[in-house]
């Protein structure tokens, strides 16, 4: 969650070191043009500094606090332009390891003003938010099917998750039983999409209305319920005192406003304990969700470019896809959120919802579900520890596809979809801590493609600040756009172009064939066979033309066979462009040796990690982290 807080920041003194832009290695001069990188951690500075003997600026300052991290942004006027000046980040755990929000706030916010150079001045540089409540978790109590797709269709543009519904006339027994077992943050009572309602369902909806007002004796559960006529009219007496609100069937905006209202009480209360505990001062604005910040940049991100986006958010805790398909004013955004899915504290939930079979399917050697268990618990017991191993990387990796996988069924529901799968987009961007800070590029790349599995021509974008919660937050709040866009500009790094051929072939055969025309040297020429996945390098600050050749059996996008010519020229990226000839839909090898043979390859081809010592499920002396800290290097 985001507050935004408009502060005034000394500017930096004559002659203070500023460090440039540079990226981990990726790529040299990226911070000189839009999809520049920067380290998420501990340094995230301008290229230049504001001119000496300016007059004072209004800074904005942001912290996110998760439930693992807490970030601190700072913004300022760098040469006339708002650019993302610095970037902290800092454990949310005091040192008993209890998460202490406040705390970290203030070590995130003086972190990040000491980056950019800047003094702290107390009285004007507050920011608090948290993120910690998670995904908002409603219980629905519908009458049939038909108000349920309602409901969804109401909440498909909010990063919520609606638990098990429950039958209208289920009976006040099984209703307090669910609420029990489920603990959900409200109660969304809808009593039928249609003015007024039959009076079978009016006795229904108030008997469910009286079970939750009687059903415990300090009430505070909230309660939303979509009536209207003398179902609606009727709902508050049947509520007394209890919190709740009436809403019109039809009223999504309503629904959205109230369940926004719910979600930020709830995060106020978190913050609220904390800041009493550790004796800092009130705050009285109430934060924002980082979810819908999330959601917010998306449709901004495809509202900027005219494209159909999809944006897989994955942190330690939370597990987020949000799709924006359509026109400029005909735009629909769907979302899917579970607060479960998160690759530190929701491991095990990955585990047992995914299946350990799952998990190992994309492993290139054995690791049994005892390990995987294993790595659960070291991730929930130390969910700030780094893996140790490759072998536990590749765990780790494996966990984010299939919480990814899984979040993107829940994303197919919402959207109705008929058949497996997404429809097509035009760019992918992955955020999210468990993307942003893998040691390669190439390996955020991947656990994209093989948990989204795009078709075509589809651009890679990586959120390697972090930032995207925030750009969303500032565009939909403040419409600030030129903030919008120097913070897409310096938070986003494009990866590159992935082209996948849809089809399947033989094994070996040729899939398709790339050319590849660069602007400042010799065109090269790649055919990839089916089976394979190969990384062309194309940099950041190069431009390329393309032309595709798919056999007969593959299209890639004009029909089967049918060659293709990009309108315009591909912008270089970090990893390059990922030429994906593995199929679609993706199908792993069914016997363990050939498919941990499979994705040993697939590891090696694209470089995603130092040389691998397992064959077909054997490994021999396990990597260390003297191995590990190789992953550093450039894609």
């Amino acid at each position: 969650m985001h507050a935004v807080v408009e502060a005034p920041v000394p500017e930096a003194e004559p002659g203070a070191r500023w460090q440039p832009a540079e990226p981990r290695g990726e790529a040299t001069g990226a911070g000189e043009r839009p999809g520049a990188c920067y380290p998420a951690t501990p340094m995230f500075a301008p290229s230049a500094p504001p001119r000496a003997g300016s007059p004072r600026s209004t800074a904005l300052l942001a912290v996110d606090a998760g439930s693992v991290f807490t970030k601190a942004y700072l913004l300022d006027d760098v040469e006339g332009e708002r650019r993302l000046v610095a970037v902290s980040r800092v454990p949310s755990t005091g040192d008993d390891g209890a998460v202490a929000t406040v705390t970290a706030a203030q070590r995130a916010t003086a972190q990040v003003l000491a980056i950019a150079g800047r003094e702290a001045d107390p009285r004007g540089l507050h920011a608090r938010l948290t993120s910690r409540p998670g995904v908002p978790r409603f219980l629905p109590v519908a009458p049939g099917a038909e108000a349920l797709h309602a409901l969804r269709a109401l909440l498909e543009r909010l990063p919520v998750q609606l638990l098990e519904p429950l039958a209208l006339d289920a009976g006040s027994e099984a209703l307090l039983s669910a609420v029990e077992v489920h603990q959900p943050d409200a109660v969304i009572v809808t009593a039928g999409t249609t003015g007024g309602a039959g009076g079978s369902e009016r006795r229904a909806t108030m008997a469910v209305l009286e079970a939750l007002r009687h059903g415990a004796g300090d009430w505070t559960l909230p309660v939303v319920v979509l009536a209207s006529g003398q179902v609606a009219a009727d709902a508050g007496h049947a509520l007394g005192g209890a919190p709740h609100a009436v809403v019109e069937p039809q009223d999504a905006a309503g629904l959205a406003r109230e369940l926004a209202r719910i979600g930020a009480e709830r995060a106020q209360r978190t913050w609220t304990e904390e800041t009493l505990s550790s004796g800092a001062p009130a705050v009285e604005a109430a934060p924002a969700s980082s979810l819908v910040g999330v959601c917010a940049a998306t449709e901004m991100i495809a509202d900027h470019y005219d494209v159909d986006v999809l944006t897989l958010d994955l942190g330690a805790s939370h597990a987020l896809a949000v799709l924006a398909t359509g026109t400029s004013g005909r735009r629909r955004v769907v979302c899917a959120a579970r607060g479960d899915l998160g690759t530190r504290l929701g491991r095990r939930s990955i585990l047992d919802q995914a299946g350990a079979q799952a998990l190992g399917s994309w492993l290139p050697v054995d690791h049994g579900e005892e390990g995987l268990r294993t790595d659960a618990r070291r991730a929930l017991v130390a969910p700030a520890g780094l893996p140790e191993s490759i072998e536990e990387l590749l765990a780790e990796h494996a966990a984010a596809r299939e919480a990814l996988r899984l979040v993107i069924a829940d994303l197919a529901v919402s959207l109705g979809a008929t058949q497996a799968g997404l429809p097509p987009v035009d760019l992918l961007i992955g955020s999210g801590g468990a993307l942003a800070c893998v040691p390669r590029l190439v390996q955020a790349a991947l656990i994209l493609l093989d948990a989204a599995q795009p078709q075509a021509l589809t651009q890679l974008a990586l959120d390697r600040a972090t930032a995207l919660p925030l750009l969303g937050h500032l565009w939909a709040t403040l419409r600030a756009d030129a903030v919008g866009a120097a913070l897409e500009r310096d938070g986003l790094l494009n990866l590159g172009l992935c082209v996948a051929p849809i089809g399947a072939g033989r094994e070996g055969e040729t899939a398709v064939k790339v050319e590849v025309a660069y602007a400042t040297r010799s065109p090269i020429t790649v055919e990839v066979p089916f089976g394979a996945i190969e990384v062309v390098p194309l940099p950041i600050g190069e431009r390329a033309s393309l032309k595709l050749w798919p056999s007969r059996d593959f299209d890639i996008g004009l029909g089967r066979g049918n060659a293709a010519t990009p309108r315009a020229e591909v912008e270089g990226g970090a990893v390059g462009i990922i030429i994906d000839a593995r199929g679609r839909p993706l199908q792993l090898p069914a016997t363990v040796e050939k498919r941990q043979a499979k994705l040993l390859q697939w590891l090696q081809s694209t470089h995603a990690y130092p040389p691998l010592s397992f064959v077909q499920g054997q490994s021999g002396s396990a990597p260390g982290a003297a191995d590990l800290a190789s992953t550093g290097k450039s894609s």
